[in-house]
C-alpha cells in the first residue's frame, strides 16, 4: 500500500512526543521516579547490575551466584547501574528513557508493520495505543522490567520478516534474522516458541502461502498436544509432576515421527486437497500412526508408564482435531491462491532440500550458537543451564499451601481467559466494566460473562474469514498471524498445563501485541463494510479520532495524577528498609521474600532472597530437600524480615525455618526475627 509522504512525519512526532512525556517523570522528584517502578521484582535486574558493574559478580547479596533473570536486559542495565556509585537514583531516571524508547521503537515498528497491509492511519492508531494506552504502558514500560526490550525484538522479528515478502532469500538476510531471532530469545527465554515458528515461516517463504502457513502451525500443535495430553490425564500439583518426568521424551520423539508420519500420509502438499472423507481419514490415521511408534520408543528406552495408553489416545485426538482444523481454514483461505514464481518445488524432491537447508542452517545456527553460550555460561557459573527462578515456581506448584498461588484449577484459566491470564488484556472491557457498574447490578457469575465475551471476538474473527476471505488470507499471511497464534498457544500451555505458578502479567507481551494488531484488522474491515453506506467512512473516521484521543486523554491523566510532582505517601518497600536499618546492626545479612528494592536502597546491610528466585541453584536444592535453614546457617544469616503469616503459615518456609526464627520487633504488619544458628 503506498504510504502518502505525510505520514513519514508521524513516526518522528511519535518519538519527539514520547522523550518529553518521559523526560517530565525522569526529571521528577524522587518520590515520583519510585511510583515508575512499582514492582519489586525490576529491582532485581539493578542490584545484580549494580553488583556486577562494581565487580562483584552475578549476584544478587554478593555472595551466591544467580541467573535468575533474563541474559539481554540485564545487559543492557549493567553500563546503567554503573551510575550507582555516583547516586542511586540517577540509573533509575536512565533507565526510564530507555524503556520509553524502546516502547516508541516498538511503536514505530508496529506502524510499519501494520500499514502495507491496512490503512496508514489505522497502523498509527496502533501504534498510539501501543505507546500511550495506560493499561499497556503500565505493564510494558513502567516496570524497570525486560518486557520493554521483549516487545521491541518481537515487533523487530516480525516486520522484518513481514518485509521480505516478495524477495529474494539471501544468506546475509536470513543470518541476520537468526542473529535477531536469538537476541529476541535472550531478551525473553520464552519467546523462543514465536522466534521457533516464525523461523519455519521464513525459511518456507519461497513456497506457496498455505503451505509455509502450514508447516510451523502443525510443529506448534506437536507441542501443544503433547503439553494437554500430560495435563488432562494428570492434571496439576502433585499428581501431574508425579507422571510428567516423561513429558519431554515424549513432546521430543513427537518432533521426529509425527513430521514423518504427515509427511507420508501426504497432508504436506503445495496444491490445496480439498476436504474429502478420504482426507479426513488420513488426517485420522497419521496421528495414531504416529502415536503408536511414540509409545513404541518410550517402551523400547523403558519409559512407559501405566497411563500410557490414555496419553497416545489424548495426544492422537487433539492432533487429529488440530490438523483437520488447520487444513480446514487454509483450504477456504488459499485454496485459489497462485503458486509464486520460481517457487521451491514440492519437499520430497532433492531440489526442495537443495534450497531450504541453507536458508535452515543460515537462520537457526546464530539462533542456536547464542543460545548454547548463553545455556554454556549459565550452567558453568551455577550449575544449571536455566534460570533457577522458573524451576523454583515449577517447584511452588507441588506444594500444597504455598504463598505464592495454585495451578490452573480449570479450561478457563487454562486457555488464558482468567484475570492474570494470557488474554486479560483482551478482556480490560469486562473488567472495566465489573468495577463501574454498582453491587447490585455486578452478574452473579463473571465466568459467564468472560466466555461470552471472548465468543463475540472469536465470532468477529469467523465473520472477518467468511465474508473477506481474500482480504484475510493476504493480511494474515503478511502478519505471520498463524505461526505467531500457534506461537502464543504453545508459550500459554507451556505454564498454564505444567503447575507453574505465580504468573505475572508481563509474560503476556506477544499476546499484547497480538490483540493491538488485531484490533487494527477489525477496524480495517469495519472500514471495508462501512464503504458501501452513507456517512459511513465520516462516523468511522471521527471513531478513530475519538478512540485516539481518548488514548492520549488517559495517558495525560496518568501522568498527571501517578507521575506528577506533589508528595506522595512514602513507598512501602521504603518503609521496610527504614525498618530494618532502625533495628539492625551495619553488616547484618537480612532474608527477606522479595526483597529487590529494599536490598537496592538498603545501607550497610545485605539482603538474602528467601524464595529463592534471585538466589542460587544451591540454596534451591536445600530448600527443595528441606535443608534451606540449613544453608542459611552456613551462609550467616543474622534476621529474616517478613510477614508472620508468610513464614510461619506458609510452603516452604513454616516446615523448613520451624524453630530457627525468634520475633525482635513487629511493626505494620513486617516482622524482624532474628534467625537463631542452634535451635
Amino acid at each position: 500500500m503506498k504510504i502518502q509522504a505525510w505520514w513519514k512525519w508521524f513516526e518522528s512526532g511519535l518519538f519527539i512526543t514520547v522523550l518529553i512525556t518521559h523526560a517530565y517523570v525522569a526529571l521528577g522528584p524522587n518520590r515520583t521516579v519510585l511510583n515508575w517502578y512499582l514492582n519489586d521484582d525490576a529491582f532485581y535486574y539493578f542490584k545484580v547490575a549494580a553488583n556486577i558493574s562494581a565487580g562483584l559478580g552475578v549476584t544478587f547479596d554478593g555472595i551466591n551466584a544467580t541467573n535468575g533473570f533474563h541474559p539481554l536486559w540485564m545487559l543492557i542495565n549493567i553500563p546503567v547501574f554503573w551510575l550507582t556509585r555516583f547516586d542511586l537514583f540517577i540509573p533509575l531516571r536512565v533507565l526510564i528513557m530507555v524503556s520509553s524508547l524502546l516502547s516508541a521503537g516498538t511503536g514505530v515498528l508496529l506502524f510499519r508493520f501494520l500499514r502495507h497491509y491496512i490503512l496508514p492511519e489505522i497502523a498509527a492508531l496502533a501504534a498510539v495505543v501501543w505507546v500511550f494506552l495506560p493499561g499497556i504502558h503500565n505493564v510494558v514500560v513502567a516496570n524497570g522490567l525486560e518486557s520493554s526490550l521483549s516487545a521491541f525484538m518481537i515487533m523487530l522479528l516480525l516486520y522484518l520478516s513481514s518485509k521480505i515478502i516478495g524477495s529474494k532469500l539471501s544468506t546475509r538476510k536470513m543470518v541476520v534474522l537468526g542473529i535477531i531471532a536469538g537476541l529476541t530469545v535472550l531478551a525473553r527465554l520464552d519467546n523462543i516458541f514465536i522466534v521457533s515458528l516464525v523461523g519455519l515461516w521464513i525459511v518456507l517463504l519461497e513456497t506457496t502461502p498455505s503451505f509455509r502457513n502450514n508447516v510451523p502451525m502443525d510443529f506448534g500443535l506437536i507441542f501443544i498436544a503433547g503439553l494437554l495430553a500430560y495435563y488432562f490425564v494428570f492434571g496439576t500439583g502433585p499428581t501431574y509432576f508425579e507422571g510428567a518426568s516423561t513429558l519431554p521424551w515424549f513432546i521430543g520423539l513427537a518432533f521426529i515421527v509425527k513430521p514423518i508420519s504427515l509427511a507420508i500420509a501426504r497432508l504436506y502438499s503445495y496444491r490445496l486437497e480439498k476436504i474429502s472423507i478420504g482426507f479426513i481419514m488420513r488426517c485420522f490415521l497419521a496421528p495414531l500412526a504416529a502415536s503408536l511408534m511414540i509409545g513404541l520408543g518410550l517402551v523400547i528406552f523403558k519409559l512407559g508408564q501405566p497411563n500410557l495408553l490414555r496419553l497416545l489416545l489424548v495426544d492422537g485426538l487433539i492432533t487429529f482435531i488440530g490438523l483437520t482444523g488447520i487444513r480446514i481454514l487454509l483450504w477456504f483461505l488459499y485454496r485459489k491462491s497462485e503458486q509464486p514464481e520460481n517457487a521451491i518445488p514440492p519437499m520430497f524432491s532433492t531440489d526442495f532440500w537443495r534450497r531450504i537447508i541453507p536458508g535452515t542452517l543460515s537462520y537457526y545456527l546464530p539462533l542456536i550458537i547464542l543460545l548454547v553460550v548463553y545455556v554454556g555460561w549459565s550452567y558453568s557459573y551455577t550449575g544449571t543451564a536455566f534460570p533457577v527462578s522458573g524451576q523454583i515456581k515449577h517447584w511452588w506448584g507441588e506444594l500444597p499451601h504455598t504463598l505464592y498461588g495454585v495451578p490452573t484449577i480449570g479450561e478457563r484459566e487454562l486457555i488464558g481467559l482468567d484475570k492474570a491470564g494470557s488474554w486479560s488484556f483482551l478482556l480490560t472491557p469486562v473488567w472495566s466494566l465489573n468495577r463501574a457498574l454498582p453491587n447490585e447490578l455486578k452478574p452473579e457469575q463473571l465466568h459467564y460473562v468472560i466466555l461470552g465475551f471472548a465468543g463475540v471476538v472469536a465470532g468477529i474473527w469467523l465473520l472477518m474469514v467468511l465474508t473477506q476471505r481474500k482480504w484475510f488470507a493476504q493480511v494474515a499471511d503478511g502478519l505471520l498471524l498463524f505461526p505467531w497464534f500457534v506461537a502464543l498457544y504453545a508459550q500459554i500451555f507451556s505454564y498454564t498445563t505444567t503447575s507453574y505458578v505465580h504468573l505475572r502479567e508481563w509474560y503476556w507481551i506477544s499476546e499484547m501485541l497480538f490483540v493491538v494488531v488485531g484490533i487494527g484488522l477489525v477496524l480495517d474491515y469495519l472500514y471495508l463494510l462501512l464503504q458501501k453506506i452513507k456517512l459511513g467512512i465520516r462516523i468511522w473516521r471521527l471513531a478513530l479520532i475519538a478512540l485516539c484521543a481518548w488514548v492520549l486523554f488517559s495517558f495525560a491523566n496518568l501522568l498527571s495524577h501517578r507521575y506528577s510532582y506533589d508528595t506522595f505517601p512514602d513507598d512501602e518497600n521504603m518503609v521496610q528498609t527504614q525498618f530494618i536499618e532502625e533495628n539492625t546492626e551495619p553488616g547484618a545479612l537480612v532474608g527477606m521474600t522479595g526483597g529487590g528494592t529494599t536490598a537496592y536502597f538498603i545501607h550497610d546491610r545485605t539482603i538474602v532472597n528467601l524464595d529463592g528466585l534471585i538466589n542460587s541453584r544451591e540454596y534451591f536444592e536445600m530448600m527443595r530437600a528441606g535443608k534451606g535453614a540449613r544453608f542459611l546457617q552456613e551462609l550467616g544469616l543474622d534476621y529474616a524480615c517478613c510477614s508472620r503469616f508468610a513464614l510461619q503459615r506458609t510452603d516452604p518456609y513454616e516446615a523448613m525455618l520451624d524453630g530457627w526464627l525468634e520475633p525482635v520487633v513487629e511493626r505494620d504488619g513486617m516482622t524482624l526475627f532474628r534467625f537463631v544458628s542452634n535451635p
